[in-house]
C-alpha cells in the first residue's frame, strides 16, 4: 500500500498546540472511542437498549475499519492532536487527479471552533502544492453542520449516492 504525506498545518494551528501525526497501533482505543463519539447521537430516539445499541456501534467500527482497510493507493491515516492528546481524525486518499477526504472527524468538545475548517483548508492546501484537480468528499445528508462547512469552504455538490452528497472542491 503506498503512502500518502497527511498535509502541513498552518503556523497558527501548530501555535495552538495542534498537531497531525500518522495513526499507530497503540491508537486503536482512541479511534474507537472517537467514532463512537460521532455515531451515539445518531442513535437517539430509534429506540433499543444501551446493550443493543453499544454493539451496533462496534458492529459498525468494525465494517468502517474492514471497508478502509480493503482501500487502494497511496492513503493518509492521521491523527488531529491538541497538546499532545488525539482530539480528531483526519483520512485521505490519492485518486487519479484528485485528493479524497476518507474522513474527518473530531471529538464533539473540539467541534464548532475551527479547527475542522483549518484542517480543510490545509487538505486544500496540499491539493493545490500537489497540482491536483481538487479534493472530493462525501457528506451524510443527514449531517446539515458539516454540508455547510464544506460549501463555506468552496465544496460544491456533484452527486447523490444513498444518503450521500458527493462534493468537490477545485483550485480554480
Amino acid at each position: 500500500m503506498s503512502v500518502l504525506s497527511l498535509p502541513e498545518l498552518p503556523g497558527a494551528l501548530l501555535e495552538q498546540g495542534v498537531t497531525l501525526r500518522r495513526r499507530g497501533d497503540g491508537d486503536a482505543d482512541f479511534m474507537r472511542t472517537l467514532f463512537f463519539s460521532y455515531r451515539q447521537p445518531q442513535l437517539q430516539g430509534i429506540g433499543g437498549s444501551a446493550v443493543d445499541n453499544l454493539a451496533l456501534l462496534e458492529q459498525q467500527y468494525q465494517l468502517q475499519c474492514r471497508h478502509y482497510q480493503q482501500l487502494s493507493g497511496p492513503l493518509a491515516w492521521g491523527v488531529v492532536e491538541m497538546a499532545g492528546q488525539p482530539v480528531g481524525r483526519l483520512y485521505l486518499q490519492q485518486r487519479e487527479h484528485s485528493l479524497h477526504l476518507l474522513d474527518l472527524i473530531l471529538l464533539p468538545a473540539f467541534q464548532q471552533q475551527g479547527l475542522g475548517s483549518a484542517l480543510l483548508r490545509a487538505v486544500q492546501a496540499q491539493a493545490r502544492q500537489q497540482g491536483a484537480a481538487g479534493v472530493s468528499l462525501y457528506v451524510e445528508m443527514a449531517n446539515p453542520r458539516a454540508m455547510q462547512l464544506y460549501q463555506r469552504l468552496g465544496f460544491v455538490p456533484m452527486a447523490m449516492q444513498g444518503v450521500h452528497l458527493q462534493m468537490l472542491w477545485s483550485p480554480t
